[in-house]
């Protein structure tokens, strides 16, 4: 009888795929970061007035009606 040796782990697919999701979910993360740092967005333009409640962006006040 031929006795076979076992192949290493790193030479089985199981291992690969379990590390996979684990792997990409730090890629993602790590890209996801770079963006937010590296492309930070305003969410209110500079000419915007708050109005009590309200917003008014790109309005003077002669552009309002009486």
């Amino acid at each position: 009888m031929s006795s076979s040796t076992p192949k290493p782990w790193y030479r089985q697919l199981w291992p690969w795929l379990l590390m996979l999701p684990p792997v990409l979910s730090v890629v993602g993360g790590g890209v996801t970061y770079y963006l937010a740092v590296t492309r930070p967005e305003t969410l209110v333009s500079q000419d915007c007035v708050q109005d009590g409640v309200t917003m008014r962006c790109g309005e003077t006040d002669s552009d309002r009606a009486p």
